[in-house]
Formats: structure tokens, C-alpha cells, sequence
């Protein structure tokens, strides 16, 4: 079994950690944690979400890394809901 602990601070839009990482890094992380867990252990996988300190993003970037975990494929990927850092607004 593999055990994860995903946090979510390393996110783009993280007030604390912004680390660049977008929705679709964390899609691609997810595919990366799935195909691993389908190698070594037979697909056991479990996840623990921590961190992640901006409410909304957080929330999508989540759900983009659990999109392709469990392979949500039949559906259109969720978006990438912020375009840009609020405080840089004119």
C-alpha cells in the first residue's frame, strides 16, 4: 500500500507556499501516484490532504489530483478557475 500526504500549499495562488503549481500539475501528479500505485502495490492507495491555505484553489486543486487518481476520464476536466494573482490587479 502506498500512503501520500498531498498538500496543497505548493499551489500557484497559496499564500504561503506559491510554488507555482497549477490544477494541471496536480492532474499530472495524480496520473504519476495512480500509475505507481498500479505498479507496487496493486493499486492500495491512500491519501491524506494537508495544507493548502487559499480556501477556493485549494479546492480545485484537489479535485484536479483526485480527477486522475480515480480516472475521471468520461468527464471534461474542472478548469483552471484564477488566471492570475488578485493582488496584481491593476
Amino acid at each position: 500500500m502506498i500512503v501520500l500526504t498531498i498538500g496543497l500549499d505548493s499551489s500557484t495562488f497559496d499564500p504561503n507556499g506559491r510554488q507555482c503549481l497549477t490544477t494541471e500539475g496536480y492532474r499530472k501528479i495524480g496520473k504519476i501516484v495512480y500509475d505507481l500505485a498500479k505498479q507496487h502495490s496493486d493499486g492500495r492507495l491512500v491519501i491524506v490532504q494537508e495544507g493548502g491555505y487559499h480556501v477556493t484553489y485549494s479546492a480545485y486543486c484537489l479535485h484536479a489530483f483526485l480527477e486522475s487518481v480515480l480516472r475521471l476520464t468520461s468527464l471534461p476536466p474542472l478548469p483552471e478557475p484564477i488566471v492570475y494573482y488578485p493582488e496584481d490587479e491593476p
